[in-house]
C-alpha cells in the first residue's frame, strides 16, 4: 500500500493475520480510518503495530473479531490521541476494563461511540459519564448485564453536555426513571432512539420530551407500553422544531395519532415512519 493511504476496510477476510495486516499498513502513517469486520486471526498485536505507526487514526471500527480485547483499546488510547470515532460490536474479549482505559486516556477527544453486544457492566457507564465530555453521539445495544443504576449515573453526573444523539436498544436497565434522568442531565439531545424496550411506559417518555428543548428527532421502535392517551401527551410536549419521528412497531399508534402528529408538527416535520403499526390504515 502507498504511504498516502487514509482508509482501510477489511471485511470477512479469514486468511489475513497479524503479519499480513502489518504488511499492509506499515509505512501508511497517514491512515485515518480503520474498519475490521470478521477478521478471526487478527489479535491485539496488530492493533499495537497500527497504533504505533498510524498516529493520525481518528476512526476505529471493530466488529466480530474474537481475538481483539481490552489491551487493544488501551493501546489505542495511549498512541492515537486524535481518535474521535470508535465502534465496537460482538468482540467477546472486550469488557469493562478496555472501555475504562480508553475513556480515561482520550475521553476528552472521543465524539462518536458505538458499543454493541459486549461483555460490559454498569461500570462502563460510570466511566463514560465522568470522562466522555466530548461525546456527541452514543449508541448502546443488546446486553442484559447493565442495570438501572448505570443509566441513572450516566445522566445524573451532568457532564455529557455535548451529547446530541442517543440510541439505546434492548438494554434491561433502561426504564422510566433512568430515561428521565438521562434527559435531564443531557439537555442538548437532538435525537433520541429507544428500541425494543417493552417495559418502558409513556410516563418516562413524556418526562423525556418535556426535558429536551432541542429535540428534533424521536424514534420509539417496539415500545409497546405507550398508551394512546400518553402518545398525545408526547406529541403535545414535543417542541415545534421536531423534524422526524419513528413509531415503528408501536401497537398503540392509530390513524388518529398520526393525524394529531401531522396537525401539530406538519410544517417542520420531514420524516414520519409508522411501519408495523397495526391500527394505522391511511
Amino acid at each position: 500500500m502507498g504511504p498516502t493511504l487514509r482508509e482501510l476496510s477489511s471485511w470477512s477476510v479469514s486468511s489475513i493475520d497479524d503479519e499480513g495486516l502489518f504488511e499492509i499498513v506499515h509505512g501508511c502513517h497517514l491512515l485515518e480510518n480503520l474498519d475490521l469486520f470478521q477478521c478471526p486471526r487478527i489479535t491485539n498485536k496488530s492493533l499495537l503495530d497500527i497504533a504505533k505507526n498510524c498516529l493520525n487514526l481518528n476512526s476505529l471500527s471493530i466488529n466480530d473479531c474474537s481475538y481483539i480485547g481490552n489491551e487493544s483499546l488501551k493501546i489505542m488510547g495511549e498512541y492515537c490521541l486524535n481518535l474521535k470515532h470508535v465502534g465496537l460490536k460482538n468482540c467477546p474479549l472486550i469488557g469493562d476494563q478496555g472501555i475504562v482505559d480508553l475513556f480515561y486516556l482520550i475521553g476528552h477527544v472521543l465524539s462518536r461511540v458505538k458499543l454493541m453486544e459486549l461483555n460490559i457492566n454498569d461500570i462502563f457507564l460510570d466511566i463514560i459519564s465522568h470522562y466522555g465530555t466530548a461525546v456527541t453521539h452514543l449508541s448502546l445495544a443488546d446486553r442484559q448485564r447493565v442495570e438501572q443504576r448505570g443509566f441513572w449515573v450516566l445522566g445524573n453526573n451532568h457532564r455529557l453536555q455535548k451529547l446530541e444523539a442517543l440510541l439505546i436498544s434492548a438494554y434491561y436497565g433502561v426504564n422510566n426513571l433512568g430515561l428521565r434522568v438521562i434527559c435531564k442531565g443531557c439537555p442538548n439531545l437532538k435525537l433520541i432512539c429507544i428500541q425494543k424496550r417493552r417495559v418502558l411506559s409513556d410516563y418516562g417518555l413524556v418526562a423525556c420530551v418535556k426535558a429536551l428543548v432541542s429535540l428534533q428527532s424521536i424514534q420509539l421502535e417496539e415500545c409497546h407500553l405507550i398508551t394512546q392517551a400518553r402518545l398525545y401527551g408526547i406529541l403535545l410536549n414535543c417542541k415545534s422544531n421536531l423534524m422526524a419521528m419513528n413509531l415503528s412497531g408501536c401497537i398503540s399508534v392509530t390513524d388518529i395519532s398520526v393525524s394529531k402528529l401531522v396537525e401539530r408538527h406538519g410544517e417542520p416535520l420531514k420524516s414520519l415512519i409508522v411501519d408495523g403499526c397495526r391500527y394505522v390504515l391511511t
